[in-house]
């Protein structure tokens, strides 16, 4: 704990994009009130381990993916990352919710259970199949962002973007049979 303040926040950042996890959990013990901020903001009185998880990811992807060149602080970045990824899981939450609701008149846990899992064993084909360029896209996709604000993420242009969305889709098409199996 001693070398927690010791550090500033830059050098912790350019120590994880070089795959420093020392340097990530330092990271995480500087920003987890931000952190605790935002999934109580988006999950009060809520079960919010996944919020967490969710959360830790959304700041090591920060952390990569930030450029100082930018004219903005690490902080206010990472806040802005945290705050848009909080909002997009608490809508897929409530959608999840609300068509559950619709499906099924009585809650089935082990119906949503399967359905995450399903997801999550589609979202590992799919991160086989593309590239780490196309699957941040696909990600940052997912939760709503356009292609100019996922260029702006990820340091890329428009037109880097709108390729590996190109190349993502095209892909996702070719492999719709071996994708279809998973059912949500």
């Amino acid at each position: 704990m001693a070398e927690f303040f010791c550090e500033d926040v830059e050098s912790l950042v350019a120590r994880v994009k070089n795959g420093d996890n020392d340097a990530f959990e330092l990271l995480t013990e500087r920003f987890l009130p931000l952190i605790r901020s935002e999934v109580n903001r988006f999950f009060k009185g809520m079960d919010a381990e996944e919020a967490y998880g969710e959360a830790f990811a959304v700041l090591h992807s920060a952390a990569v993916h930030y450029a100082s060149d930018r004219g903005t602080t690490f902080g206010l970045y990472a806040k802005i990352c945290l705050d848009r990824a909080m909002c997009a899981h608490a809508k897929t939450l409530s959608s999840k919710t609300a068509d559950v609701a619709a499906e099924e008149s009585v809650a089935d846990p082990e119906a949503d259970v399967i359905r995450q899992d399903s997801f999550s064993r589609m979202l590992g084909v799919i991160r086989t199949m593309t590239s780490t360029a196309e699957f941040e896209v696909l990600g940052l996709y997912l939760q709503g962002y356009s292609e100019k604000e996922i260029s702006s993420l990820l340091g890329k242009t428009e037109k880097q973007v709108a390729n590996a969305k190109a190349r993502l889709f095209r892909k996702l098409r070719e492999n719709a049979k071996a994708l279809s199996r998973f059912s949500f």
